[in-house]
């Protein structure tokens, strides 16, 4: 006979923390809004630093995924 033990490793307390965004968008990093520096908008700034170009001539200097993971936002304490 098999036994099956539930265990709550966080899940719960996640879900009552985010009742309140209950049909509410949450947007993260740097948005289109931002603005625009000399026409070319911010945000295209930040994802060409984050991920580089295509053909190499930049590249990639993420700064958005190293934060998280140096944050370790990701993980519940």
């Amino acid at each position: 006979m098999a036994y099956l033990t539930d265990k709550d490793l966080g899940w719960k307390r996640i879900v009552r923390k985010t009742n309140f965004l209950n049909g509410k968008e949450l947007q993260a990093g740097v948005l289109w809004s931002a603005g625009t520096n000399k026409g070319v908008d911010i945000a295209y700034y930040a994802t060409v630093n984050e991920y580089g170009t295509k053909d190499g001539r930049i590249p990639s200097r993420p700064f958005m995924a190293l934060t998280a993971d140096e944050q370790k936002m990701w993980e519940s304490p």
